[in-house]
């Protein structure tokens, strides 16, 4: 999965899940965990644990078999989060109005990562994301 985000690998976490929407919770602890031993700042920990609870919910949701979460802590201050499952369909950002309940994951993905993308395997697919772990300068305004 490192391959996806081309860094130096500095510390590393997998996690499998069951395909059950009560593993999601689990995904959102470890990511938070595995950060907090890091050292990583609230704020991209929070991002972080929004990121996984979306790609875990949609690989359990959309995919197929078990699904399995690595984190890996990289140089320049970014993590690379990825979700992996046995499905063959290919997530996609869909166009929804306000009024929709449901459907945002993706949208919510793109807004908080640096970078996202789908790596398709042999038995099935990755959806990764890319986020700082760095808390941002304050605007010097």
């Amino acid at each position: 999965v490192v391959g996806l985000c081309v860094a130096v690998p500095l510390l590393a976490s997998a996690l499998v899940l069951e395909p059950s929407p009560a593993s999601v919770a689990d995904a959102r602890r470890w990511v938070e965990r595995f950060l907090q031993s890091a050292g990583v700042p609230e704020p991209c920990i929070d991002d972080a644990v929004l990121i996984v609870s979306e790609l875990a919910s949609n690989a359990i949701r959309h995919g197929t078999g078990d699904v399995v979460c690595h984190a890996v802590l990289l140089d320049h201050g970014r993590c690379c989060i990825s979700v992996l499952d046995g499905g063959t369909g290919q997530p996609q950002i869909v166009q929804r109005s306000v009024e929709d309940v449901g459907g945002l994951g993706l949208v919510i993905v793109e807004q908080l990562a640096v970078q996202w993308g789908i790596a398709e395997f042999q038995g099935g697919k990755a959806v990764f994301a890319v986020v700082p772990t760095a808390a941002a300068a304050p605007d010097p305004q």
